[in-house]
């Protein structure tokens, strides 16, 4: 195996022989750079099969991304199916628009919030003679929840007046 008075520097054929490969395929392997050569017409054998092994688990890295993004591909295809499905099942049924709901709860926000300003009013006068904080507590607590459910109530009139099927449902 001592060739040139280096060990493992060999001819063409101990590459070919080792890899299992042909000796066009190792010129190539030599020509891109995978191979190293030692000399002319001479190839460090250990180099060689070390910079097949690299090829090949880089081969496998590519492989296995590919692989990865098909397998992406696949999943996101099978989900937009499903999604489909789900729609047209939903499609049969009386549903809200989105529009609609979009609309009474814009309306909502815009009562609860007139409301929520014009709390401070209705307190203030309650506050003023209360000397226990758990009294004040109940007083802006009530308030609060009458005006959280006078925004609910206003909500749902808006979407029943929008004239949609279900909404004689919605509570």
């Amino acid at each position: 195996m001592k060739q040139n008075g280096q060990p493992w520097v060999v001819d063409i054929n101990r590459p070919v022989e080792a890899l299992s490969l042909s000796r066009a395929r190792v010129y190539d392997l030599v020509r891109n750079g995978t191979i190293p050569r030692a000399s002319r017409g001479q190839y460090d054998l250990v180099a060689c099969v070390r910079g097949y092994i690299q090829q090949l688990r880089l081969q496998r890295e590519d492989t296995d991304a590919v692989a990865l993004r098909r397998a992406k591909v696949r999943r996101a295809r099978l989900e937009n199916r499903i999604r489909r499905r789900q729609l047209e099942r939903l499609e049969g049924r009386n549903v809200v628009p989105v529009a609609v709901v979009d609309s009474a709860m814009r309306e909502a926000m815009g009562a609860f919030y007139t409301a929520m300003i014009g709390v401070s009013a209705q307190i203030a006068p309650k506050l003023v003679s209360l000397r226990r904080p758990h009294e004040a507590f109940e007083i802006v607590d009530e308030a609060i929840r009458a005006a959280l459910v006078e925004g609910h109530r206003q909500a749902i009139d808006r979407v029943r007046a929008a004239g949609s099927p279900t909404a004689k449902n919605v509570s």
